[in-house]
C-alpha cells in the first residue's frame, strides 16, 4: 500500500515537475521575444526618422536650387550640394534598415527611382542657368516636372511611413501580449502549485480511507497507530507541497502578495521587499492598504470588496493610473493583475505588482519630445512663411517693377517680345498673391504682431472667401493678449477644425466661439455637417487611433496642460477645447 501511494505522489510531482519547466520555459521564451520587438519598434522609428531627413534634404535641394535660379547667387548652391550630397548615405542607412521588408524594399527601389529623376531635373536647371540658358532654364523649371517629381516623392515617403505605423501598431499589440502571457505564466505556476498541493493531500486522504476500511474491529488500536502515521506522513507532504509553492512565488518576476478576504497579507515573495521597502515579517498579518498611498486608502476598501464579490482574473483599474506607497512615503506607478485562488481556507486574491516607472517616463520623454517638434514645427512655419514675404515677395515686387518698365517702354506694339512681357506680368502678379497666401497660411504676421483676435478675422475672411462657408466668430471684449504658445495653439486648433470642415462635414456654416473665465480659457468649433463617420466615432470612444489632425491638436493641448473633447452626431460637430491661461502663461515665460 505504502509502495503505490510513494507511486502516485512520484507520478503527480513528476507531472508537476515537467508542467512548472514547460511554463518557466515558456516565460523565458516570451521574454526573449519581447525584447527581439523592443529592436523591431526601434528599427521602425529610425526608418521614419530617416524618410523624414530624405524628405527634407530633397525640399532643401529644391529650395537651393530655386534660390541660385531666381538670384544667381552661387550661395544658395551651398544648401543645394549639402543636400544632394548627404542624400545618398541616408538612402542607404534606409536600405539597411528596411532590408528584411519585401513591400519596403519596392517601395525603396521606387523613392530611388522619384529622388534621382528629381535630382536629375534640379542638376539640369542649374546647369542650363550656369551656361547662361536662363530662358530654357524657366521653361524648366515652370513646365512642372519637378513638382510631379516632389508630389511622387512625398507620396512614396507617406506610404513607407503609414506601412511603418502600420508595423508599429502590430508590434505594441504584441508586445501588450507578451506582458500578459508573463503575467499568466506567473499566475500558472503558482496555480499549478495549489493543484499540485490538493492533489496530494487527496492522494494521502484516500490512502488513509482505504485502510481504515480495510482493517477489522480487532485491530483499532493498530489502525489508530497507522491514521497517526498517515497524518503524519500527510503532513510532512502538506509542508514540502507548501515550500514548494513559496518556491514558485519566491520565482516569479513581479512582487506577489496574497490577500484574505478582510484585506489582510497572507503572503509576500522578495520581489514585495524589494518593491515596497519592508521586511515580509512586517507585511504579514497587515493590511493590503499600508501599500497603498494615502489618497486613495478610504476608497480602496469598497473596490476590493466588490473584486472578492466577483472574482475573476482581470487588471486592476483599467484605464487608471495606479500608484504604490513605499516605505519610505514614496509614490511610484505600478501595475497590478488580479487573480482569485480559491483554498481549503476560501477564497484568497493573488496581486502581481510591477514598477512602471521607466515606462512612465519613457513616455513623458515623448511627450517633451512631442512638445519639442510642434514648437520647432511653429518656428519653421514663421521662419519660411517670413522668408517667403519679406525676401521672395520683395524679390518678385521688384521682378514685376522691371517687367512694367519694360512692358511701358514696349508701348502697345504687337511682337512676340511685348507679349511674352506682357504675360510675364501677369505670371509675377499672380506668383506674389500666390507666396503672401501660402505665407499667411503658414503663420499669419498678425498673430505675433497685433494678437489672437485680428490673426483669426483676417484668418476667417480668407477662408470664407475660398470655402464659401458662412463662418460666426464671437470673441470677448477683454480677451487681450495671450502668451505666444497659447495664442498659437488656439489658431492653429481653429485652422485643423476648419480645414476639417471644408474637406469632410460638407456644413454651410460654422461658429467660433472663444470664452475666457476664472483663468481659464475655452475655445468651441462647431458645425452642421454630417458629423464624423459612426465607425470612425466609436473607435474614437473606445480608444481607438484618431486621425492624425486630432492627435496634433490633442497633444497642443497637453503641452499647455489643457483638454480636448469632441462631440459629434449627424446634425454635426462640436470640438471644445480648455487651456489653463495661469499655467500657459508660465510656459511662455
Amino acid at each position: 500500500m505504502l509502495a503505490t501511494l510513494q507511486r502516485r505522489l512520484l507520478l503527480i510531482l513528476t507531472i508537476g515537475l515537467f508542467l512548472t519547466l514547460g511554463v518557466v520555459a515558456y516565460t523565458c521564451r516570451a521574454a526573449l521575444g519581447y525584447d527581439r520587438l523592443n529592436d523591431q519598434v526601434q528599427r521602425n522609428h529610425e526608418v521614419k526618422e530617416e524618410l523624414s531627413a530624405v524628405l527634407r534634404l530633397v525640399v532643401d535641394a529644391e529650395t537651393g536650387q530655386r534660390g541660385y535660379l531666381i538670384t544667381d547667387d552661387p550661395v544658395y548652391l551651398e544648401p543645394y550640394q549639402e543636400a544632394t550630397s548627404e542624400i545618398e548615405g541616408r538612402l542607404a542607412r534606409l536600405d539597411s534598415l528596411t532590408k528584411n521588408s519585401p513591400t519596403q524594399r519596392q517601395r525603396m527601389y521606387e523613392l530611388r527611382r522619384t529622388e534621382q529623376e528629381e535630382l536629375a531635373v534640379l542638376q539640369q536647371t542649374v546647369q542650363l542657368d550656369e551656361e547662361g540658358r536662363d530662358m530654357e532654364a524657366g521653361k524648366l523649371m515652370l513646365s512642372g516636372v519637378g513638382r510631379q517629381r516632389m508630389d511622387e516623392l512625398r507620396h512614396v515617403v507617406a506610404d513607407m511611413e503609414k506601412e511603418e505605423d502600420r508595423l508599429l501598431a502590430i508590434r505594441a499589440t504584441l508586445v501588450k501580449r507578451g506582458q500578459w502571457a508573463t503575467v499568466l505564466a506567473s499566475l500558472a505556476i503558482a496555480v499549478l502549485s495549489i493543484v499540485l498541493y490538493v492533489l496530494v493531500v487527496r492522494v494521502v486522504r484516500r490512502a488513509a480511507k482505504n485502510q481504515e476500511l480495510a482493517r477489522t474491529e480487532a485491530e483499532k488500536r493498530l489502525h489508530a497507530e497507522e491514521r497517526l502515521r498517515s497524518e503524519s506522513e500527510a503532513a510532512r507532504e502538506r509542508a514540502r507541497a507548501e515550500a514548494k509553492f513559496r518556491g514558485l512565488l519566491e520565482a516569479a518576476p513581479d512582487a506577489m502578495v496574497v490577500v484574505n478576504p478582510v484585506g489582510k497579507i497572507v503572503l509576500a515573495n522578495a520581489q514585495v521587499e524589494k518593491l515596497f521597502g519592508y521586511r515580509r515579517e512586517e507585511l504579514l498579518g497587515q493590511e493590503i492598504e499600508i501599500l497603498v498611498p494615502e489618497r486613495f486608502r478610504r476608497m480602496h476598501p469598497g473596490h476590493r470588496a466588490g473584486f472578492f464579490g466577483d472574482p475573476r482574473v482581470r487588471s486592476m483599474g483599467a484605464g487608471l493610473e495606479l500608484f504604490g506607497l513605499h516605505r519610505n512615503g514614496q509614490e511610484f506607478p505600478v501595475e497590478i493583475s488580479l487573480s482569485p485562488l480559491q483554498t481549503e481556507e476560501g477564497t484568497l486574491v493573488t496581486s502581481a505588482i510591477r514598477d512602471i516607472t521607466e515606462r512612465k517616463q519613457a513616455e513623458q520623454s515623448l511627450r517633451l519630445l512631442s512638445g519639442q517638434l510642434l514648437h520647432l514645427q511653429d518656428q519653421e512655419r514663421r521662419r519660411i512663411a517670413r522668408e517667403l514675404h519679406d525676401s521672395a515677395g520683395q524679390i518678385l515686387t521688384a521682378l514685376g517693377l522691371n517687367l512694367s518698365l519694360v512692358e511701358s517702354e514696349n508701348g502697345n506694339t504687337c511682337s512676340p517680345t511685348a507679349k511674352a512681357v506682357k504675360e510675364s506680368v501677369s505670371l509675377v502678379q499672380e506668383l506674389s498673391q500666390e507666396l503672401r497666401t501660402l505665407s499667411h497660411l503658414l503663420h499669419p504676421p498678425l498673430l505675433d504682431e497685433v494678437g489672437l483676435a485680428s490673426a483669426l478675422r483676417s484668418y476667417l475672411d480668407g477662408f470664407t472667401e475660398r470655402s464659401k462657408i458662412k463662418i460666426d466668430l464671437e470673441l470677448p471684449e477683454d480677451l487681450g493678449r495671450l502668451p505666444q504658445d497659447l495664442e498659437t495653439a488656439i489658431f492653429r486648433i481653429v485652422q485643423e477644425c476648419l480645414t476639417n470642415i471644408h474637406r469632410h462635414s460638407e456644413s454651410p456654416v460654422a461658429r467660433i466661439r472663444i470664452r475666457r473665465s476664472d483663468g481659464q480659457l475655452s475655445l468651441e468649433v462647431e458645425d452642421r455637417g454630417k458629423g464624423i463617420p459612426p465607425g470612425k466615432r466609436e473607435a474614437m470612444e473606445s480608444g481607438g487611433t484618431p486621425g492624425v489632425g486630432i492627435r496634433g491638436m490633442r497633444e497642443r493641448l497637453r503641452q499647455l496642460g489643457g483638454s480636448l473633447k469632441i462631440n459629434s452626431s449627424g446634425a454635426g460637430t462640436v470640438v471644445i477645447a480648455h487651456l489653463p491661461v495661469a499655467s500657459t502663461s508660465l510656459i511662455a515665460a
